[in-house]
This record gives structure tokens, C-alpha cells and sequence, in this order.
């Protein structure tokens, strides 16, 4: 998928070829203070501490971004206030609306409701089934500021 990211933004495809070549196909091991781990094959991904990661990142999933921010219903409105003028005081209002928060691969999804999280989940589980990336669902957390009884 980071191969159709890439064509979409119109990338060279030899650049794109390079790129590609970067991540597949290679052995790794971790560098510890005790030595050098033994090698071992990477199935697949791009690596944290490559210098091109974080915008490889971006591009990667720039799509699914894109997606939540167009479709997702009931965005949480992120409002605020500028003043214009103190002298009478007058205010200019802002409303942003927000349905994540994304650096590198970690991510929050953002909504006014239940219905919401449940559509941006959707989303974004449609998106890891379509370009074979897998989430680890034991690290996710549902905060509410709702108060129950």
C-alpha cells in the first residue's frame, strides 16, 4: 500500500522503486548493550529509527487521516475564543473539528459520541484489513467524559 501512497502523490517511480527496496526483503538484528541479538528476517514494516520514517509515515497514512477527517461523524468540536477588540470587548469564535490525534503510528481517535468511536474503529479497521497491517487491540483504551452513576 505504501507503494499506491506513493504513485498517488506522484512520485518518480524509480524513487519509488528505491524506496520500496528500502523495506522489503532484509535480515536485522538489535544492538544491546550486552552484544548484537541474533538476526532475524522483518516480515514487513517500516522501521522508527530509519531518517525517512516519519515521513514515509505521513504518506502511509495520510489516506486513512484524510478519511476519518471527511466521513467520520459526530467530530469532537475543539471550540475557542479570540479577542478582537477589549474596549467594549468583542470575541471572534472558532470551532475545530478533530477526530484523532496521529505521531508516527500511534493514534487517538477523537468523537462526540459513541456512535462516533464506533464509526472511526470502523474506519480504521477497513483501512489495516485493506493494506495488511495489523493493531494491537490490547493497547487500545476508551476513555469517556461522561459521568455514569
Amino acid at each position: 500500500m505504501l507503494r499506491l501512497a506513493l504513485i498517488r502523490l506522484h512520485i518518480p517511480s524509480l524513487l519509488i522503486k528505491f524506496i520500496i527496496n528500502l523495506f522489503t526483503r532484509r535480515n536485522n538484528k538489535i544492538i544491546t548493550h550486552h552484544g548484537d541479538t541474533s538476526g532475524y528476517r522483518v516480515r514487513i514494516g517500516i522501521d522508527q529509527g530509519e531518517i525517512i520514517s516519519p515521513l514515509l509515515w505521513v504518506i502511509y497514512l495520510d489516506p486513512l487521516l484524510t478519511t476519518l477527517n471527511r466521513e467520520a461523524c459526530d467530530p469532537f468540536i475543539l471550540k475557542s475564543s479570540a479577542l478582537l477588540d477589549y474596549s467594549p470587548f468583542e470575541y471572534e469564535q472558532h470551532n475545530l473539528p478533530v477526530s484523532h490525534i496521529t505521531f508516527m503510528d500511534d493514534s487517538t481517535l477523537i468523537a462526540s459520541s459513541k456512535q462516533g468511536i464506533e464509526d472511526r474503529l470502523s474506519i480504521t479497521a477497513e483501512f489495516y484489513t485493506l493494506n495488511n497491517t495489523q493493531a494491537n487491540s490490547a493497547k487500545y483504551i476508551l476513555l469517556s467524559s461522561k459521568q455514569f452513576s
